[in-house]
């Protein structure tokens, strides 16, 4: 029984590490910096293409 007991410590464990990396994900700093990692793109896009910024529209 005491495997038992541990797998199922060991699920909930994961269970809860899972949860709190949802909760991260979810949160308004993730949303931002996936925004800013996107900005970034296009203008290193921008900068690569030799294009003026308001040429290379979202």
């Amino acid at each position: 029984m005491a495997l038992w007991d541990r797998i199922k410590e060991s699920a909930s464990t994961m269970q809860t590490q899972l949860v709190a990396k949802k909760n991260d994900l979810k949160s308004g700093a993730f949303r931002d910096a996936s925004m800013a990692m996107c900005a970034l793109v296009a203008a290193a896009a921008c900068f690569t293409l030799d294009l003026p910024p308001h040429e290379f529209d979202l």
